[in-house]
């Protein structure tokens, strides 16, 4: 599953949207979500989002209040551990 959302991020990353976070919803349709002013595009399996921002952990409780649990949350590259991943989770409703 991890290799599958990998290749999932490498080939929707384009230099057009070059996200600075990038976010796998477990289950949600496509959409479009403002969290703490983060313009997210969601496509079902991977969200994305280009502006950085000083707290990624406030980010990513704000991501989960608009599109539920998520299996993974990247900020440059660099993924959320699992005990950061579910301190996000538990911030969804």
């Amino acid at each position: 599953m991890r290799f599958l959302t990998t290749l999932l991020v490498a080939s929707l990353a384009t230099p057009a949207f070059a996200a600075a976070y990038q976010a796998a919803p477990v289950a949600k349709p496509d959409v479009k979500v403002v969290a703490r002013d983060v313009f997210w595009r969601c496509d079902g399996s991977q969200c994305r989002a280009k502006d950085p921002d000083s707290r990624p952990a406030t980010v990513c409780a704000q991501l989960v209040k608009k599109v539920g649990r998520l299996n993974s949350f990247t900020v440059s590259g660099t993924a959320f551990g699992a005990a950061a991943l579910e301190k996000c989770n538990a911030s969804a409703r």
